[in-house]
């Protein structure tokens, strides 16, 4: 097994680019993954008991009704976090769901400020794209096109999950275990900070939230057993399911977490690792989690993200407006309406090129006129160069012809005619050439080798046809019986 490397909780973790703002500096514990679903190889833990003043905390609800939140039924030991992974191009993680502003008042609105600001980010840079594939103008920076890159489409710009977080003890953390540089023997990773997949955590808590008989909710009574007590609580094992498994499940799971042998913990030693939540987790008010933004994404997606919605009044002051230039989504029927008119416009224009007569300025070469009192300014082409000098006098234009044609004056008989110019000097006879016999070969090349070889094969050719006649072969004549 490979040697464990924690991510440390509020610097750069092993992940090179990663930030890692989930817990506190003086938390004490340790964030086991470097990715939040970094876990493709086996994890084995064991959940820690909520705690308060040396007493073990129930567990589970045992009043819970299958119509109870599934928040109300879990208690302390676990934690529903809303967190963002890998957000701009900071790379930045943190828990996007803020308690409270720093008024101390709920937030404004039923999503995050991180949540809002992906989606409106999302869905412009969206249009965009969509925009810049039909040859339309774009009013975005160029770096947001980064944003939708990466292996997976808009990898940068991710969504906030909801996870559960839970404090345990690790012993092996996604194939790698942490040893004693002195005894070479296999140390717990305790206390620590697990994020589990949202599919481990559907199967799992869909197992201790189902009674298996009568009676209250207990870590006895549910279909998984005793999952974190001092007493009776196990090893618990997360392994990424094969893809035969997968099918089998319906593809919906993707993960599989299933105890191990049990493993009993003492509550002193227990009592001294579990701490409260809030004394672990840096839960950020709205005011943090927008300069987190503007760290991540820069003031004008920032503005452009919170603009219209109940958090546009927490933007900076130095942050607003940098976005006013950029327009609000379109829908796929305005953009297809754009799209007819922009095609219509470019035919029109081209058509309108075509019946221009030749020789007249298109609207780009058009000049604008001097003012007045100034000198005309001459008459120069697009490329820069002088025009031609005017003929001295101008063939006559034909009544009915719009422009003049090389063979106004002259018929197309005489054009084709072998007769001499009427400008002709007398002494020079018209050129005559004789089509009768073909023109003489071209003489060999002197490269040397090859002109041996020309003459001798011009040789043959002549002798061949200076040859005389070849009369006849006469047989010898028959005799008669």
């Amino acid at each position: 097994m490979k040697p464990f490397r924690p991510s440390k909780s509020t610097s750069q973790s092993n992940r090179p680019g990663v930030m890692n703002y989930i817990l506190q500096e003086d938390s004490g514990y340790v964030w086991l993954q470097n990715w939040l679903t970094d876990l493709s190889n086996v994890t084995r833990f064991r959940i820690l008991p909520a705690m308060e003043e040396g007493q073990e905390l129930t567990p589970l609800n045992p009043e819970a009704t299958s119509e109870t939140p599934l928040q109300e039924i879990i208690g302390e030991v676990f934690y529903v976090a809303e967190i963002v992974n890998m957000l701009g191009s900071k790379r930045l993680t943190y828990i996007s769901a803020a308690n409270a502003d720093a008024a101390g008042e709920a937030p404004p609105g039923d999503w995050s400020p991180t949540r809002v600001t992906v989606h409106n980010l999302r869905k412009k840079i969206e249009e965009q794209i969509k925009r810049k594939g039909r040859h339309l103008p774009t009013d975005i920076p160029k770096a947001w096109f980064s944003l939708a890159e990466g292996k997976f489409p808009f990898s940068a710009l991710p969504y906030p999950n909801e996870l559960f977080l839970v404090q345990c003890m690790a012993i092996e953390v996604n194939g790698h275990t942490r040893k004693n540089l002195q005894t070479n023997a296999i140390e717990w990773i305790a206390p620590a900070v697990l994020a589990l997949p949202s599919s481990a955590t559907t199967h799992f808590l869909d197992a201790i939230k189902t009674r298996a008989a009568e009676g209250p909710l207990s870590t006895e009574n549910n279909l998984f057993g005793d999952f974190c007590t001092c007493k009776g609580g196990h090893l618990l094992q997360l392994k990424k399911m094969t893809k035969k498994a997968q099918k089998t499940s319906g593809g919906s799971f993707t993960y599989d977490l299933y105890k191990q042998q049990q493993l009993p913990l003492d509550a002193a030693k227990a009592a001294a690792m579990w701490k409260p939540w809030e004394d672990i987790l840096r839960v950020p008010t709205v005011e943090q989690t927008i300069q987190w933004l503007l760290t991540a994404l820069g003031p004008e997606a920032l503005d452009f993200g919170l603009r219209g919605t109940p958090y546009e009044n927490y933007v900076p002051d130095d942050c607003r407006g940098t976005a006013e230039a950029i327009k609000d989504p379109v829908s796929d029927e305005d953009l297809a309406i754009e799209v007819a008119q922009f095609q219509q416009s470019f035919v029109q224009d081209v058509t309108g090129l075509a019946d221009m007569p030749p020789g007249s300025a298109s609207p780009a070469e058009a000049m604008p006129p001097p003012p007045p009192g100034a000198a005309a300014a001459p008459q120069v082409p697009v490329g820069g160069t002088s025009p031609p000098p005017a003929p001295a006098e101008a063939a006559p234009v034909e009544d009915g012809l719009p422009f003049e044609t090389p063979f106004q004056e002259l018929p197309l008989s005489k054009a084709i005619s072998n007769a001499p110019p009427a400008n002709a000097p007398a002494d020079k006879p018209p050129l005559e050439v004789d089509i009768s016999e073909p023109p003489p070969p071209p003489p060999p090349s002197q490269d040397g080798v090859n002109v041996g070889r020309y003459q001798e094969s011009l040789k043959h050719i002549n002798e061949s046809l200076n040859a005389p006649d070849a009369k006849p072969e006469e047989k010898p004549p028959e005799k008669e019986a």
